[in-house]
């Protein structure tokens, strides 16, 4: 992960508005009803609001107070309100989570439920994902993990050329567009 370029540096480039890093890791929740496969979904609670799209009726909050409630302590998460209703659980409620950040790094911690969404940019339905702040989890790695850059472009800019820019300025070429 140490070779991927500061956000900042994403940010500072002509035609990006915002920059944000994103984790997004294989996760097993334990239950009271037994283990589940997921996604923990890392991410930087400061800038993620700068970039990520997100609508008033995507949670019963903001996101800056979804965000909030990442900060509030350390091992909080989000999660949707279809896992919270289907495994009856509330905020507050712990569960332990295990994070499979690269091959061979992991983290077992009990994470407490912080906070609820009902819909969230790249989580789908049928899956089942917790969101987490990326500065606890690296908090227990003397690296930084493997994890993506989410750009805001400015308006009118063209995708292709900041695409374009990055390869050419940071050597990183393995971007997709979403």
């Amino acid at each position: 992960g140490d070779w991927i370029p500061p956000a900042t540096e994403y940010g500072e480039m002509p035609g990006v508005a915002a920059a944000t890093r994103i984790g997004n890791y294989t996760a097993e929740i334990s239950l009271p009803a037994g283990r589940t496969r997921g996604r923990f979904l890392a991410i930087d609670r400061s800038d993620f609001p700068k970039v990520a799209w997100f609508r008033q009726d995507l949670a019963g909050e903001s996101l800056g107070a979804l965000m909030n409630r990442l900060a509030l302590n350390g091992p909080n998460v989000l999660v949707s309100q279809k896992f919270l209703t289907d495994n009856l659980l509330s905020i507050g409620d712990r569960m332990e989570i295990l994070v499979i950040t690269d091959f061979g790094a992991t983290l077992k911690e009990p994470f407490v439920v912080a906070g609820v969404y009902n819909h969230f940019p790249t989580v789908y339905e049928d899956e089942t994902v917790v969101v987490g702040n990326m500065d606890y989890i690296f908090s227990f790695y003397p690296v930084a993990m493997p994890h993506n850059i989410w750009l805001r472009l400015q308006p009118g800019v063209s995708s292709a050329g900041v695409l374009a820019s990055i390869a050419k300025v940071t050597g990183v070429d393995a971007i997709r567009k979403i």
